[in-house]
């Protein structure tokens, strides 16, 4: 089946002129456009909540630390374990993994790939 054959078993189902179909259809494709910006923001701001959420989740894990560091100097010969066992070795390899999620957070922020490689995530055109 050619275009010209569907287009006229659609038009003659339809019995819309060209004109007013296009008119449909951009009407169709702005409310589309609509929606995929809200979808969007409200993506945005989701992730930037589970930033905020991930930011306490590490402050209390630092604070669980510290905690677990000062009762330990509480207990018997806890002095002499906390010197060798200090938190020292722990906010090391924290620090590293902090580093690295927020280099993740700002290559997703960037539409950046796991390589670092800057091919667009989503393509959005501006409106008209």
């Amino acid at each position: 089946m050619s275009y010209a054959s569907a287009a006229d078993t659609a038009q003659s189902t339809d019995r819309r002129t060209e004109k007013e179909l296009l008119t449909d259809i951009r009407k169709s494709l702005a409310g589309a456009d609509e929606i995929s910006n809200r979808t969007l923001e409200t993506l945005n701001s989701q992730t930037e909540q589970l930033q905020r959420i991930q930011g306490h989740a590490d402050g209390i894990e630092h604070n669980l630390d510290q905690s677990e560091f000062l009762l330990r100097g509480l207990k018997r010969w806890g002095w002499v374990r906390n010197i060798f066992k200090g938190p020292r070795a722990n906010q090391q390899e924290k620090l590293q993994q902090m580093q690295q999620r927020q280099q993740q957070q700002q290559s997703a922020s960037w539409g950046l790939d796991a390589e670092g490689s800057s091919e667009p995530v989503s393509v959005l055109r501006p409106r008209p």
